[in-house]
C-alpha cells in the first residue's frame, strides 16, 4: 500500500517497473489522485484566484485569460470570482478564496483608502497582487497603467486637431447626489474620489482608473491653455451603457454642444456611439470621439474608433506572474509596474468639421 502511494503520488524511491505497474493499473481502475491530501503533505494547493471587478465587462475577461494562460504553463489552477464592484462582494470572495487555502489572490479592489480584509491578507502571508487599480495603504503589488497619462494624451489629440469643447464621458467614482458633481478642478475631484491630503498624484490612491482619466482630461485642458465648460465634464451617475448614452444626450441638446469627446472606458464608449447613432451625428464630420480599449468593435465601426490601446491581457499574465513570483518564496518590496498604453488614431477622430466649428 505504501508503496503504491509513492508511486502514485511522484513521491520517495520505487522502481522504474513497479512504478509502470501501479499507474497501469490506477488507469484501469479510473483511479484519481485526492488534491486535498496532496495539498496537505505539499502544503500548496496549486492554484490561485482571482477577484475580478465586473466579469461582464471584456477588460476584465482578457486580463482573466491572461491570468490563466500563465497559471496554466506552471502548473496552477484558477478560481475565478467576481465583485459586481461591491466591497461586500469583494470581501466575501477574498474570504470564499482563502478557505479554499489558494496559493495566492489577484484583485481589482473596489474600495479606497483602508481596507482591512486585503490588508489580513498580507498578513497571513498569502502573496495579493492588485490588477488595473492600487491601494496605496496595502502593502501589494500592483499592475496597471498610468492613467492620467493615458488620459492626458488621449484629450491631447483631440486639443490639437482644434476641437475646443471636448466632453467628458466618465464613470462615477462616488453615488448619490454628488455622482453628476460637474469636475472643475483637480483638488476639487480628488478630494471627492480620495482619503484627505492626497491631490498631488491622485492615481496613488484613487483605485476607479475613471478618476485618474478624468484628471488627465483635465490636464490636458490646462496645458493646453483651454478652459473646461463643466456642463461638458460631469461624471454619469451609474455605471452602464445606458446611463453613459442618456448623459451624452443631454450634452448634446446644449445650445453649444460638444464637438469631440473622451470616453473613460469600453462601456462609457459604447453608450457614447449609440447616442452619437441616435441622433444621427457622424464621426468625425459632424462630432469626434476617443474611448479606451481597442476591443474588436472599436475596429469594426464605420469609421474605426481612435482608442488608447491598454495591453490588457499582458496585465493578467504579468499579475500571474509576479503572484507565482511571490509564491515561490520572492521577498522583495512591493512594486507598482505601469505597462505601456498606445494611441491608435482610427477614422473617429479629425479637426472640427463646419457643422461643429
Amino acid at each position: 500500500m505504501a508503496t503504491a502511494a509513492r508511486a502514485l503520488g511522484g513521491y520517495g524511491y520505487v522502481s522504474p517497473a513497479t512504478r509502470e505497474q501501479v499507474l497501469a493499473a490506477a488507469v484501469r481502475l479510473g483511479y484519481q489522485p485526492n488534491d486535498v491530501a496532496r495539498s496537505m503533505r505539499a502544503k500548496t494547493t496549486r492554484t490561485i484566484g482571482f477577484v475580478g471587478a465586473d466579469i461582464v465587462n471584456p477588460f476584465f475577461a482578457n486580463a482573466m485569460r491572461g491570468v490563466s494562460d500563465v497559471a496554466r504553463q506552471h502548473g496552477f489552477d484558477v478560481f475565478l470570482t467576481n465583485s459586481d464592484e461591491r466591497l461586500d462582494l469583494e470581501q466575501q470572495a477574498v474570504r470564499a478564496l482563502l478557505v479554499k487555502q489558494v496559493d495566492g489572490i489577484i484583485l481589482a479592489p473596489t474600495g479606497v483608502g483602508d481596507a482591512p480584509h486585503l490588508r489580513s491578507v498580507v498578513e497571513s502571508g498569502t502573496p495579493l497582487v492588485f490588477i488595473d487599480r492600487a491601494l496605496a495603504d496595502v502593502p501589494a503589488d500592483s499592475i496597471c497603467i498610468d492613467n492620467v497619462a493615458a488620459a492626458e494624451t488621449a484629450v491631447g489629440h483631440l486639443l490639437a486637431l482644434g476641437h475646443r469643447r471636448i466632453a467628458l464621458v466618465a464613470e462615477s467614482p462616488v453615488t448619490g447626489d454628488d455622482a453628476r458633481c460637474p469636475v472643475t478642478d483637480d483638488d476639487e475631484w480628488a478630494a471627492r474620489s480620495v482619503p484627505d491630503g492626497v491631490s498631488e498624484r491622485p492615481d496613488d490612491r484613487v483605485i476607479v482608473p475613471s478618476a485618474a482619466r478624468a484628471h488627465g482630461y483635465l490636464r490636458a485642458h490646462r496645458a493646453a491653455g483651454v478652459p473646461v465648460d463643466s456642463r461638458l465634464a460631469r461624471r454619469v451617475p451609474r455605471y452602464s451603457q445606458e446611463a453613459a448614452r442618456d448623459e451624452v444626450r443631454r450634452m448634446l441638446a446644449l445650445p453649444d454642444p460638444p464637438t469631440a469627446l473622451f470616453a473613460s472606458d469600453n462601456i462609457m464608449g459604447l453608450g457614447t456611439v449609440v447616442a452619437l447613432r441616435e441622433a444621427g451625428l457622424t464621426m468625425p464630420d459632424d462630432i469626434s470621439l476617443v474611448t479606451f480599449d481597442d476591443l474588436d468593435w472599436t475596429a469594426i465601426t464605420t469609421p474605426p474608433i481612435t482608442v488608447i490601446r491598454q495591453p490588457v491581457y499582458d496585465m493578467g499574465a504579468e499579475a500571474a506572474r509576479r503572484l507565482l513570483a511571490r509564491v515561490n518564496g520572492d521577498t522583495s518590496p512591493p512594486a507598482r509596474v505601469e505597462l505601456p498604453v498606445r494611441l491608435l488614431v482610427r477614422g473617429s477622430t479629425a479637426r472640427p468639421g463646419p457643422r461643429s466649428s
